[in-house]
């Protein structure tokens, strides 16, 4: 079963986005947090095969999360969905792991889904 977490602070979104991947995957597990502190919990409970995460994020700065994130699940895909986008913000991102980086406001959840699609990569055999 492919693991997901999605990390974004703005519930309606977040809401949005797990409904589509549901939609589009019936078999996908969802996990969701508000917070890096709370998304870093979470991924080191069970480790995500995708983290799709905002960069600004309440407790602590996305960018630190995301690198964090980084280390502590290195065989996952990371992708910053942001309303953020701006060139220090895309190289930052990147240079801290992110796999993706897309734009809340270029992209449609359909759009997401096909990056999320060309992310997924087959479970591993420990999870």
């Amino acid at each position: 079963m492919l693991n997901v977490l999605l990390i974004d602070a703005y519930g309606p979104f977040r809401r949005a986005l797990k409904d589509a991947l549901i939609a589009a995957y019936p078999s996908i597990r969802l996990r969701e947090a508000d917070s890096g502190p709370e998304g870093l919990r979470k991924a080191s409970e069970e480790t995500p095969h995708i983290i799709c995460m905002d960069i600004h994020l309440p407790g602590e700065d996305g960018l630190e999360i995301a690198t964090r994130l980084t280390v502590l699940c290195p065989m996952c895909s990371l992708i910053i969905i942001t309303g953020s986008d701006l060139p220090e913000y895309r190289q930052a991102a990147l240079q801290a792991g992110a796999t993706h980086f897309v734009s809340k406001g270029d992209e449609t959840l359909v759009d997401i889904l096909k990056i999320v699609q060309s992310s997924m990569v087959p479970p591993r055999a420990d999870t």
